[in-house]
């Protein structure tokens, strides 16, 4: 019976899909190409020695790429490599960032599920959830915030010198072509393809003529008398001096106004001379 069994054995291996072992424990299964949850079976390693047998599979879910021990999948342990066992994190808010939507892998073999959310500054990001959600230091930003504000106050405090470039290059991300004239951070200034600008001479402001000029206000000016000595306009007084004191500086402490039929210094020096012929017949 022995030598029966074994030539029908022999015959009818590769049409069997089950085949006992020679041990006769674990019946052996053709699993690929077949299913399992969200997980496709592509090939089937070698049996190693004292390690269980494991497959090659593909999650449809995700298309990670794993290698997954063959008991388990037949005993309906693993369904997925993971990313369908996590949490709904749709419109969740942490910190500065707005989970939007489920995104996919950067690359195939990575694990957990990546999530696209949106930062109050308008910059997107694609992370895991669960540095999303951890405990301790989680993503809160986009981590471009802090840097578009330390850009804004520098733009804001440094000073920029105007230069022109004699040769294409790149400034502030932006594609600068040879002989455009620019505004350049001081410390982002660069000689090998740029070159300062003088500035500009500020064109000569003639005075206009005296007959367009707007006529400026004088401050009335009071006739006084000096009682002491004292000083006033970097010039020193002397006792009984008539001296025209504008109002706002006049000091009662040391000057006494003069009656108002009394001319003032300027008008008596804007008087013309008397000739001497109305002086002799005045006399």
């Amino acid at each position: 019976m022995s030598v029966l069994t074994l030539l029908v054995t022999l015959l009818f291996m590769p049409l069997m899909a089950v085949v006992v072992d020679r041990r006769g424990r674990y019946p052996r299964v053709d699993v690929v190409g077949q299913m399992f949850g969200f997980w496709k079976v592509l090939s089937e390693l070698p049996k190693q020695r004292g390690v269980p047998r494991k497959v090659r599979c593909l999650c449809t879910g995700c298309n990670t790429r794993k290698l997954v021990k063959k008991n388990h999948l037949l005993s309906g342990e693993t369904f997925s490599c993971g990313c369908q066992n996590v949490r709904d994190l749709t419109n969740l808010r942490v910190g500065r960032l707005r989970i939007q939507e489920r995104a996919p892998k950067p690359a195939p073999g990575m694990a957990g599920a990546f999530w696209r959310a949106i930062c109050d500054c308008g910059g997107t990001i694609v992370g895991r959830g669960a540095d999303f959600v951890r405990k301790k230091n989680p993503v809160r930003s986009c981590g471009e915030c802090g840097m578009r504000q330390r850009n804004a106050v520098r733009e804001r405090t440094e000073p920029t010198v105007r230069c022109e470039a004699y040769r294409e290059g790149i400034y502030a991300h932006r594609r600068v072509m040879p002989g455009e004239v620019i505004d350049v951070r001081v410390s982002s200034f660069c000689s090998s393809w740029l070159r300062r600008v003088p500035p500009a001479t500020p064109p000569t402001r003639t005075p206009p003529p005296p007959s367009e000029r707007e006529p400026v206000e004088r401050e009335r000016l009071v006739p006084c008398i000096a009682w002491k000595a004292g000083v006033y306009g970097r010039r020193r007084v002397a006792a009984g001096e008539l001296v025209d004191v504008k109002e706002s500086d006049f000091s009662s402490s040391w000057l006494r106004r003069m009656p108002p039929e009394t001319p003032t210094t300027e008008e008596i020096e804007d008087e013309e001379p008397e000739t001497p012929y109305l002086a002799r017949r005045r006399h």
